[in-house]
């Protein structure tokens, strides 16, 4: 985001953003990848669980994240950092982390059960592999 003085300067209206795109990049990077694939929608619905944790600051949210991805057995859709607090009830090192969760299944309905198995085992893995304390 430009300065706002810079930006009263050029006589602008607004937050005014600059940026600057490789578009050679972008298009070998298209051109990698192929055209996008349209997909059909999901018959069955999703479901979502959070789960927050205590953890030390050498662990990154994304390896978490992928670490979760990783133990849902194939039902995780999704796995999104949507929280991350550091304050004063929270140790000096760590951080307060919040993922949501989305399961889904493609060929079936999920139960509670099912879904509650495997949210307790991503609990698990949390706590087995990131020393995590959950909140």
């Amino acid at each position: 985001e430009i300065h706002p003085d810079v930006a009263d300067d050029l006589e602008l209206v607004g937050r005014v953003v600059y940026a600057e795109l490789d578009v050679a990049a972008l298009y070998a990077l298209s051109e990698a990848l192929g055209p996008m694939q349209a997909t059909g929608l999901p018959k069955f619905p999703a479901v979502q669980r959070d789960i927050a944790m205590l953890v030390r600051d050498e662990f990154t949210a994304g390896e978490i994240a992928d670490a979760l991805q990783q133990a849902s057995k194939g039902l995780a859709e999704s796995v999104t950092l949507f929280d991350l607090y550091r304050g004063d009830q929270i140790p000096d090192g760590h951080r307060s982390l919040a993922f949501r969760v989305t399961y889904r299944d493609p060929e079936a309905t999920l139960t509670d059960k099912r879904v509650d198995k495997v949210h307790s085992g991503l609990a698990t893995i949390a706590r087995k592999h990131f020393d995590a304390t959950l909140r």
